[in-house]
C-alpha cells in the first residue's frame, strides 16, 4: 500500500508540473497564481477519484502530494516570481518619503516590461501609490515590510560588516 501512496502522489505531482508548464504557455501572466490554485485542486480531486477504493491511501497520497506541491511553490516558483518584485519594493523602501521616479526603477531595457507589470500589480493591490511622478509605499503592512522592519532591528543590534 505504501507503493500506492508514493506512486499516486508522485504521479499527481508530475501531472501538476506538466500542467503548469503547458498552461503557462497559454494563460496570461496575471492569472498564474489563480491557475496554480485551480490546477492543485483539480489534480488533488483526481487523485481522490483514482484512489477511491483505498480511502486511507487516498488521504495519505493527498497529504504527500500537497507537501510536494507546496514545497515546489514556496521554494521554486515563489522566489522566481518575487525576485523582481522584491527588488522594486527594496528600491522604493530605500528611497524613504521622497519616493523614486519611474525612470530610476527601470534601469535595464530587458526587464522594462517585467518591472512595468509588477509596478502596475503593486499599485493595483495598493502596496504602492503614484504621487507627482514618483512611487511611494502606502504604509500598508505586508510581508515584505514586516521583513524589512525585522532586518532593521537586527542590523541595529548586529551591524553588517560590509
Amino acid at each position: 500500500m505504501d507503493t500506492v501512496i508514493v506512486a499516486g502522489a508522485g504521479s499527481a505531482f508530475f501531472v501538476f508540473i506538466a500542467g503548469q508548464i503547458l498552461a503557462f504557455r497559454i494563460i496570461h501572466q496575471d492569472d498564474a497564481v489563480r491557475y496554480i490554485g485551480k490546477l492543485y485542486c483539480f489534480i488533488g480531486a483526481l487523485l481522490f477519484i483514482i484512489l477511491y477504493r483505498f480511502p486511507i491511501e487516498a488521504i495519505a497520497g493527498f497529504i504527500l502530494y500537497s507537501l510536494m506541491t507546496f514545497t515546489y511553490i514556496l521554494c521554486i516558483f515563489a522566489p522566481a516570481e518575487a525576485s523582481v518584485t522584491l527588488r522594486i519594493l527594496d528600491d522604493i523602501a530605500c528611497s524613504g518619503n521622497k519616493g523614486i521616479p519611474e525612470k530610476d526603477l527601470i534601469t535595464h531595457k530587458e526587464i522594462r516590461t517585467i518591472v512595468k507589470r509588477r509596478i502596475e500589480r503593486l499599485a493595483q493591490s495598493q502596496d504602492l501609490m503614484y504621487v507627482k511622478g514618483t512611487y511611494r509605499a502606502t504604509g500598508k503592512i505586508t510581508a515584505y515590510y514586516v521583513r524589512e522592519r525585522i532586518l532593521t532591528i537586527v542590523y541595529k543590534i548586529f551591524p553588517p560588516c560590509f
